[in-house]
């Protein structure tokens, strides 16, 4: 789609996910390195994970602020760009921008337009009849518990690819292959996960997660592509094809401080899938991934926010 006929959700995921590797592929390394910065401070503030988060990227605000004069010239000191200064505050006080902002909004448009007729006072009308909806209505929502969904046959062709690797693990980790169901999806509360044979006939890759994996009492965050889910004694596990860290970095290709350099390798890590495999408990997932490729590797980027819309 050309980029003149991006909505809102479009320019999100640019900046997000994809924008740090296509910058970093297209532009001169000025520019790449001040792109670099602009989409760090955005994420960091989008789903901040600690008061440290918000505090760095306050001085990423204040890196990108005072150095695009240098970059570019003085026509792009303007309001908005000052604006930005502002957004730590309000992360402070409201949260992060995937719930306080108009990310927010982009994510629940199309609800909030259907409380809206006309053109006069829309958030009146929005508030009303948001009001009138919640002391209305009385239908209870009940949370759905944990499921397998489409069930598969080990036997089934499409796994021909994995079924000896996959029966050598499950008898590695104890488990009797009599008393388990394969599944090609899994549902956890609103999040639907897809596995690789699940996705093979769509042109999609939905099948990517970041997990926690524990090695000497530290948690060690890694990636994989969810080949099949299955089910055993009430617990759910997936079947994952491992990626592994790339000796090249995103940060080799930028000039930046240090620190700025090592937060882009941590959020923007750059892997390659591995022939390796392993069988872990669906309790270890952190979020999906984006997947874009770099070169001969692969940049991913946590979907830190699993509800928002996009």
């Amino acid at each position: 789609m050309a980029v003149e006929f991006w909505k809102a959700k479009h320019s999100r995921l640019f900046v997000l996910y994809l924008g740090v590797p296509i910058g970093i592929s297209c532009l001169p390394i000025l520019n790449a390195s001040h792109w670099v910065v602009y989409c760090l401070l955005i994420k960091l503030l989008h789903t901040p994970q600690s008061g440290e988060d918000v505090n760095f990227a306050e001085k990423l605000i204040h890196l990108y602020c005072r150095t695009i004069v240098d970059v570019y010239d003085e026509s792009l000191e303007l309001y908005s760009l000052h604006a930005h200064l502002h957004l730590p505050s309000q992360v402070r006080l409201h949260g992060g921008l995937s719930t306080s902002s108009a990310f927010t909004f982009e994510s629940c448009i199309k609800y909030l337009k259907s409380k809206v007729h006309g053109t006069k006072h829309l958030a009146s009308q929005i508030a009303y009849w948001y009001d009138v909806e919640t002391m209305v209505k009385t239908t209870q929502i009940e949370i759905a518990v944990p499921c397998g969904i489409n069930k598969i046959n080990i036997q089934n062709e499409q796994m021909n690819d994995y079924r000896h690797t996959l029966m050598n693990l499950i008898r590695t980790h104890g488990q009797d292959l009599d008393n388990i169901i394969f599944y090609k999806r899994y549902k956890q509360l609103f999040i639907t996960f897809h596995t690789v044979l699940y996705d093979r006939p769509y042109k999609c890759r939905s099948y990517i997660v970041s997990y926690v994996t524990n090695s000497d009492g530290n948690d060690i965050l890694s990636y994989g592509n969810i080949i099949i889910f299955y089910q055993y004694m009430n617990q759910f596990f997936a079947f994952i094809q491992k990626y592994y860290l790339s000796r090249k970095k995103l940060s080799h290709s930028i000039e930046l401080p240090v620190e700025v350099c090592n937060k882009l390798d941590e959020m923007y890590p750059l892997l390659a899938l591995s022939n390796d495999y392993d069988i872990i408990p669906v309790l270890t997932f952190r979020h999906k991934c984006i997947m874009i490729q770099f070169e001969d590797v692969y940049c991913l980027s946590e979907l830190r926010i699993d509800f928002e819309h996009d």
